[in-house]
C-alpha cells in the first residue's frame, strides 16, 4: 500500500505542477492579448511600389521598341528595287515575245494555206500541161479514170 500512497503523492504534485503551468499560461495569454500588435507593412508597400515603377518602365520601353520595329518593317521593301525593275522587264518581254509568236502562228497557218494552193495550182497546170502534150497517156488516164467510177 506504500507503493500506491507514493504513486497518489507522485500524481498530486504533478497535477499540482500541470495546474500552475497552466496558471502561468493563462497569465502570459492575457498579457499578449492585451499589448496592441500591429505589423509595419511600409516596408513592404514601397518594395511593392518601386517594383510597379519598374514593371511600368519596362513595359513602355518595350511597347516603344515594339512600335520603332513595326514602324520600319512597314517601311522596309520584301525586294530591292532592282529585283522588281528587272522581274517588271522580264514579265514585259515574255507578254511581247508570247505575243509575236502567236501572231506568227496565227500568220503560218494562212501562209501554209496559201502556199498549198499556190502548189496545188501549179501541180494541176503540170500535170494537165503534161497529159496535152502526150495525147496517148491522156487517153488511157481517161480510161483509168471511167473504170474507176464505176
Amino acid at each position: 500500500m506504500a507503493k500506491i500512497d507514493e504513486l497518489a503523492e507522485l500524481l498530486v504534485d504533478e497535477l499540482n505542477d500541470f495546474k500552475s503551468a497552466l496558471d502561468k499560461l493563462q497569465e502570459v495569454n492575457r498579457d499578449l492579448q492585451s499589448i496592441p500588435l500591429k505589423p509595419d507593412t511600409s516596408d513592404m508597400d514601397k518594395s511593392m511600389r518601386d517594383f510597379i515603377s519598374l514593371q511600368g518602365q519596362i513595359f513602355k520601353e518595350h511597347q516603344k521598341s515594339t512600335f520603332d520595329l513595326s514602324r520600319k518593317l512597314g517601311r522596309s521593301n520584301s525586294y530591292p528595287n532592282w529585283f522588281i525593275a528587272l522581274f517588271l522587264i522580264f514579265l514585259i518581254a515574255f507578254f511581247t515575245i508570247t505575243g509575236v509568236c502567236i501572231y506568227r502562228l496565227d500568220r503560218i497557218s494562212d501562209t501554209n494555206t496559201m502556199y498549198f494552193k499556190k502548189g496545188q495550182e501549179s501541180v494541176m497546170e503540170h500535170f494537165n500541161t503534161f497529159l496535152i502534150e502526150r495525147p496517148e497517156i491522156d487517153k488511157a488516164f481517161q480510161e483509168w479514170q471511167t473504170n474507176q467510177n464505176k
